[in-house]
């Protein structure tokens, strides 16, 4: 599912690409799949967290907490991007509110997080995921919306909350070849089939993406921009 937001968050950048100088990755660090749109020699990027990421200096990284209304960053940035953050975060109101104020103005904010997920990585857990219109009312009236929406599939959906797993995007294509496929032992293998034995009916369920049925949606994202620019808003 991750790919699919990746593929949204390039087509909805890609218009203001030019515009986007100084950009601020939150949560996350250098693996993060959307900074494959950017160029180093043309774009500044600072990654904001509570914890410096791996393979990052001092220079590239800076403390942020978004439970906290105290902010000590005097940069503002062109493009903040945050990644599957807010559910981890027991304030956010507050959270959106300091992101906000992050963007300068003329500014983007990509904001991607769980419509519908399983807890995990507790205690730092506080939901299951959000309706991107949760967001958007949170937002103050300096933002303007550019884009919005969720996706999901009904395996996905049914994956994630019956397995309590994320499946890769080749195992969610094809779950019953992806177990016969796997390196291991014949008696590993089978023991890995007879688990999935309850999940079977997961073969039989569509994979195909949908961007409308709210019902199986498992990812959102909101996309919007700070009073400023000129950019006109996607149709």
């Amino acid at each position: 599912m991750r790919t699919v937001v990746t593929e949204i968050f390039g087509q909805t950048i890609q218009p203001v690409l030019i515009n986007c100088a100084r950009i601020a990755v939150v949560g996350g660090g250098k693996d993060e799949p959307e900074l494959h749109f950017f160029k180093r020699s043309e774009h500044k990027i600072t990654f904001l967290g509570v914890e410096k990421p791996l393979n990052t200096s001092d220079e590239e990284w800076s403390y942020l907490d978004l439970n906290s209304s105290t902010i000590s960053l005097v940069d503002r940035f062109d493009l903040i991007i945050c990644n599957q953050v807010l559910e981890h975060i027991w304030d956010i109101k507050n959270a959106v509110h300091v992101l906000c104020s992050l963007v300068d103005d003329g500014g983007f904010l990509w904001l991607n997080f769980p419509t519908s997920n399983f807890a995990h990585g507790s205690p730092e857990y506080f939901s299951a995921g959000y309706h991107p219109e949760i967001v958007v009312k949170l937002l103050p009236d300096s933002m303007r919306i550019i884009r919005i929406g969720f996706l999901g599939s009904k395996r996905y959906y049914r994956w994630i909350h019956s397995r309590f797993e994320w499946p890769e995007p080749d195992q969610l294509a094809h779950p019953v070849r992806f177990l016969l496929a796997q390196d291991t032992s014949v008696l590993r293998r089978l023991w890995r089939i007879i688990r999935f034995i309850p999940s079977l009916n997961l073969a039989l369920i569509s994979n195909r993406i949908s961007h409308t049925d709210m019902m199986i949606a498992t990812e959102s994202y909101v996309f919007s921009q700070k009073h400023g620019a000129q950019t006109e808003p996607f149709r």
